[in-house]
């Protein structure tokens, strides 16, 4: 039992016994860092697949399929690291690709004009499936959000955490589920 034991972390141990989703500390490493890009003024965008698949986005990036942890979201938008300037792509099972190019939408308005290339980039992301896109101004450390038509912006840290979670709970629901199936 103790080998066992030293093989397995907490959470681990948590989601066999409680069947925990993972939602929480998703959203805690997701939201970690954005408020230490925002602090830092360190530009990001971070998208967050939902049901439409961004695999044609996914493939201009680096694929990663890594575990969504804070250290590595701040690693890929470190500033000049290699894929700093594109999106990351991240579905509710993990980081899927980084330094993904987005589209940017084919018509500007004189409202869009003012928002730099990030934000313009959300928007036309979201415009065209059901993700939700995070974006973090490197001029103001100013959080945003794109979701279908709409950008919010200065957006605080809990209520980021409230968007992340209300957009990816049925998706953690629905693996919880799945699990138990098992």
């Amino acid at each position: 039992l103790t080998r066992i034991g030293q093989g397995v972390s907490q959470t681990n141990w948590r989601s066999i016994f409680f069947h925990s989703s993972g939602l929480n500390e998703t959203t805690e490493a997701i939201a970690t860092a954005v408020q230490d890009f925002a602090k830092n003024r360190i530009g990001a965008l971070i998208v967050l697949e939902k049901r439409v698949g961004l695999r044609s986005y996914a493939d201009t990036g680096e694929q990663l399929n890594a575990i969504i942890s804070s250290r590595l979201l701040r690693s890929i938008f470190f500033p000049n690291s290699a894929l700093h300037d594109g999106a990351v792509i991240l579905n509710h099972k993990g980081i899927v690709a980084a330094g993904c190019i987005l589209p940017l939408p084919s018509i500007s308005t004189d409202q869009e004009s003012s928002l730099g290339m990030r934000h313009r980039a959300a928007k036309a992301l979201a415009a065209e499936s059901d993700a939700m896109i995070i974006v973090v101004s490197e001029e103001t450390g100013i959080i945003s959000i794109a979701y279908r038509s709409t950008l919010r912006r200065k957006l605080s840290i809990k209520e980021l955490e409230e968007e992340i979670k209300r957009h990816w709970r049925v998706l953690f629901e629905e693996t919880v589920v799945e699990i138990k199936k098992d």
